[in-house]
């Protein structure tokens, strides 16, 4: 499979939708619809040969991907083999979900998370495991409530330390300056 295609199947497995036309795919990847048609049929083989999920299509509905979560992660395991991630790309994800974190007053969901960096939530989890540990160093609290999502506690004195030490959460002496620059205004 290519990278589009990849990208597709990325699609069908992260994000919270029954169906999607050829249509809404072909706008995320940016090509035309017979594109996404052409690369469906390639990646219904590729789940054919691999796993046991499920490309189905419906008339007017749309394209639907049934896989359960255990084969989910096994695919996931298998897509991330093929094409090697960028560790300067986990780094930088792993930076921006926790300014995100900290700067937003209101709840983040998993799936939100997941479905923005088109990764599994597991992938997500282990991201959120590593942050939480660094938020403990400034008296911290990553909570998760249920069918809220998750929120940092703790002072706002706090958070501004963290947000100033937030390069120290890939490497303690290797700051990632680029991201933390284009959060604020040249002026």
């Amino acid at each position: 499979m290519n990278d589009r295609q990849k990208g597709i199947l990325q699609i069908l497995l992260t994000e919270q939708r029954e169906y999607f036309l050829t249509k809404q795919l072909a706008e995320k990847v940016n090509c035309s619809e017979k594109t996404i048609r052409n690369d469906l049929k390639v990646i219904e083989q590729y789940l054919k040969e691999h796993t046991n999920a499920l490309l189905i299509k419906k008339p007017s509905l749309g394209i639907s991907l049934h896989i359960d979560e255990e084969e989910k992660a096994k695919l996931f395991e298998q897509l991330h083999i093929v094409t090697p991630i960028d560790d300067r790309n986990e780094e930088e994800r792993l930076i921006e979900i926790a300014y995100r974190l900290l700067m937003e007053g209101k709840h983040t969901t998993l799936q939100s998370l997941a479905e923005q960096y088109y990764i599994h939530k597991s992938v997500v989890k282990k991201d959120l495991n590593k942050i939480e540990k660094w938020l403990k160093k400034y008296h911290l609290t990553l909570i998760s409530k249920q069918k809220l999502g998750l929120v940092v506690e703790g002072s706002e004195q706090n958070k501004r330390t963290a947000l100033a030490h937030l390069f120290q959460l890939i490497n303690p002496f290797i700051p990632n300056r680029l991201f933390i620059k284009s959060q604020f205004p040249s002026h």
